[in-house]
């Protein structure tokens, strides 16, 4: 089983990477900007999570631990963010993406500073036998306040997508139809992270995310979904 999610995660890295170049290159980068920053997060998460399927010592664990958080804290809110950019970009503020960033690193600081609280995680270690080793954690308080502003942040972005998919014409709904299959995606990710049914060490959120992403670009490119909004608006006053 390791190898196997180690290939499939292996292909991840490389597909975010083409994704950041992806979208790097757009056009329309002040719009995009937030989708860019999300692509960048999941390619530092995804490869920490390559490293903690590697891990064979603690030292190594820890490491995969110190490169995933520097990334987990802003997934959610730039998957937040990008949905705001891209149904309701009137609402849009720079500094959002700001407090994203300090929020990321005021966590990222917290894990690197664990063994003197161990507020985060309360233990670290490596289970299993041979080259099949996983790794176990722990969860602290403030492992479980930052799960719940994640699934706070998701539920608002999945908010704003619905809202937005719901009351719009025929035409944009079938414009967003890849977004909603990535959007689901994450969602179900979520879901059996939270859950508890998969097994230890097994996280499908690269997974998930990266084919979440993958849809989200194929929208930008087939039907030019960052212009749908104004596209939307437009036609409206044709139509008045």
């Amino acid at each position: 089983m390791l190898t196997v999610l180690l290939v499939l995660v292996f292909i991840c890295l490389i597909i975010d990477i083409c994704l950041v170049g992806f979208t790097v290159t757009r056009p329309d980068r002040e719009r995009t900007t937030c989708f860019t920053i999300l692509c960048c997060v999941l390619v530092i998460y995804t490869l920490g999570y390559m490293i903690e399927l590697l891990a064979r010592t603690q030292g190594e664990a820890y490491l995969a631990l110190v490169v995933e958080n520097f990334a987990i804290p802003n997934i959610a809110p730039f998957f937040f963010l990008t949905s705001i950019c891209l149904f309701t970009p009137k609402k849009y503020k720079n500094w959002y993406a700001i407090a994203a960033i300090i929020y990321g690193l005021t966590l990222f600081t917290i894990v690197l500073t664990n063994d003197y609280h161990m507020l985060y995680y309360t233990s670290i270690e490596l289970v299993g036998s041979g080259a099949d080793k996983f790794l176990q954690l722990g969860r602290g308080p403030l492992y479980a306040i930052n799960q719940v502003l994640a699934v706070v942040c998701m539920f608002i972005a999945y908010g704003i997508l619905f809202n937005r998919f719901f009351k719009g014409s025929k035409k944009l709904r079938r414009q967003m139809i890849f977004f909603i299959i990535g959007s689901f995606a994450s969602f179900l990710a979520n879901i059996l992270n939270f859950s508890g049914l998969l097994p230890v060490g097994v996280d499908p959120t690269p997974i998930a995310l990266t084919f979440g992403l993958v849809c989200f670009s194929v929208s930008l490119v087939k039907d030019d979904l960052m212009d749908v909004v104004i596209r939307a608006r437009n036609t409206a006053l044709e139509i008045m």
